[in-house]
């Protein structure tokens, strides 16, 4: 998972340097303050390492989502954390009465 994170996030930055070099339609230069943004862009997603986490949305009606993209493939070493699902509400509140 980290791996197809890692070239995600290179074809990213890639796609947007090579949008830094080419002009718009007009033929008029990129605005310099679009292209520093640009480059800041690009140096803070060079510096973001992958964690290789997968967060999927699920329902207990498996047709729904059987052979999606939620539809994932476990593999031996892959690790699943399901969270707990209450099945009450907790509410917090404050009364006031009012006298009769």
């Amino acid at each position: 998972m980290k791996q197809v994170a890692a070239a995600g996030r290179d074809e990213l930055v890639n796609t947007l340097q090579t949008q830094g070099l080419e002009n718009d339609r007009t033929g008029k230069p990129e605005i310099a303050a679009v292209a520093q943004e640009r480059q800041q862009l690009i140096n803070k997603l060079k510096l973001i390492q992958p964690t290789g986490r997968l967060v999927i949305h699920i329902s207990p009606d498996i047709a729904s989502w059987e052979n999606t993209v939620a539809d994932i493939e476990v593999r031996p070493g892959d690790t699943l954390k399901i969270p707990k699902r209450p099945n009450f509400v907790m509410v917090g509140a404050k009364f006031i009465t009012q006298p009769p």
